[in-house]
């Protein structure tokens, strides 16, 4: 009866918060407030809603921002800026979380932690502890790491996982600190002094997961920044996420956006070095064995140079170029004689054309009188006189009997 009882009095966590949540929305001073205040912990999320905190020295407060109304903020946020929100408070139920839900914005200035932040930050600047021809390489093949960080976090487990997949071979030694706290700066420059105490310690990650600017803030201790300045050994610091930048990002050898990419860093890929080893030596093979081949050739051109320079060479030469001039006028002479006994072979051909035999054969004949004298020209002919034709096959006794007329001209 009891227990039935009790059930019947007994609320849920649902009931619970719906009932606090109507209290707090009917209470009309909280549905229109302006609350001055410190952002911290601000996220941008796909969404479009902001989300973070709003705090003074003594307390915090979540807020939420959804897109249709931070879209009227005209200036960039960002955490350590002084801001008035307006809006109003309420109680999300589903999480039993009470927060400011922000309708505006009007900035008010930087916050104290952030002008305590740019102090620093330009007096180590003015030092010149930031600038980069003062940072040092982070060696190629580091033999040991040392890590400062929380030996809980997952910060440890991620730098192990990832340096042993990259190369096995290279020790982690890990110096175990506390990264949030008033001690935290100090237990890390220990740890510093501890790991360039040991020689044969190559590199040292300092770094920690991502949280607010409050739970960073050990890593913008100025005394912290100038050990990790005068590090013996190179520093790379992984602090927080991506986004986040503390002062000892500015003084370190090296920063990476997370541990991970710090170990990645660090450690170099062992395959990707020993297939670049083995293509360097295929290289240096193939360059020396060109190498060779082209001494070889300069001095084959060498000892071809000396051998056409030689004096036996040259009279050679010389003696080669004497039978081929020699070869050349023999050739050129048989030649002329050619030419010249074809020309001699048709003049012949012609003389011989015009013969008086052959003259005869074609149909001419040949006059003489009785003296025998060729008669040329109708002159030397008078009527009455005697005159022999002579053809081709015999003879013909003849008397010149008409009267020649001169042809006219």
């Amino acid at each position: 009866m009891l227990s039935e009882l009790i059930s019947m009095m007994s609320w849920t966590v649902t009931q619970l918060n719906d009932y606090v949540h109507q209290l707090v929305a009917k209470d009309e001073t909280l549905q229109g407030l302006l609350v001055e205040g410190e952002i911290s912990n601000f996220k941008k999320y796909p969404s479009g809603h902001w989300y973070f905190s709003l705090k003074d020295e003594q307390s915090t407060v979540r807020c939420v921002m959804f897109r249709q109304n931070n879209r009227s903020v005209s200036f960039p946020v960002e955490n350590g800026m002084r801001v008035i929100v307006g809006g109003y408070a309420s109680l999300y139920t589903r999480d039993g979380a009470f927060q400011l839900y922000a309708m505006s914005l009007q900035q008010q200035g930087r916050g104290a932690l952030y002008e305590q932040f740019e102090a620093i930050k330009q007096r180590l600047f003015q030092e010149g502890l930031c600038n980069a021809e003062r940072k040092r390489k982070i060696p190629v093949f580091p033999r040991r790491i040392g890590v400062i960080t929380s030996p809980a976090g997952a910060v440890i487990r991620d730098i192990i996982q990832v340096a042993s997949r990259r190369n096995p071979s290279v020790d982690i030694l890990l110096a175990p600190v506390s990264v949030q706290g008033e001690l935290a700066a100090r237990e890390m420059m220990d740890a510093l002094d501890a790991l360039n105490a040991i020689e044969d310690i190559d590199v040292i990650i300092l770094g920690r997961g991502g949280g607010s600017m409050e739970d960073l803030w050990a890593f913008n201790n100025e005394a912290l920044a100038r050990a990790v300045a005068a590090s013996r050994a190179p520093v790379i610091t992984a602090v927080g996420h991506e986004t986040d930048t503390t002062i000892v990002d500015y003084v370190s050898d090296l920063r990476a956006p997370t541990p991970s990419a710090a170990a990645e860093l660090a450690v170099p890929l062992r395959d990707e070095w020993i297939q670049t080893i083995d293509l360097t030596v295929e290289h240096m093979r193939r360059s020396l064995r060109q190498r060779l081949e082209r001494t070889n050739l300069r001095m084959a051109n060498g000892v071809r140079g000396l051998y056409l320079h030689a004096p036996q060479t040259r009279i050679q030469q010389a003696g080669q170029r004497f039978r081929f001039a020699v070869q050349s006028i023999n050739q050129q002479m048989e030649h002329r004689f050619k030419l010249r006994q074809q020309a001699f072979n048709m003049a012949e051909m012609k003389l011989l054309a015009f013969a008086p035999p052959n003259m005869l054969k074609r149909g001419y004949v040949l006059l003489t009188d009785a003296g025998g004298n060729r008669i040329t020209t109708s002159r030397q002919a008078t009527p009455g006189q005697p005159v022999t034709v002579q053809f081709h096959d015999g003879y013909a006794h003849a008397v010149w009997q008409e009267e020649i007329y001169e042809k006219e001209r």
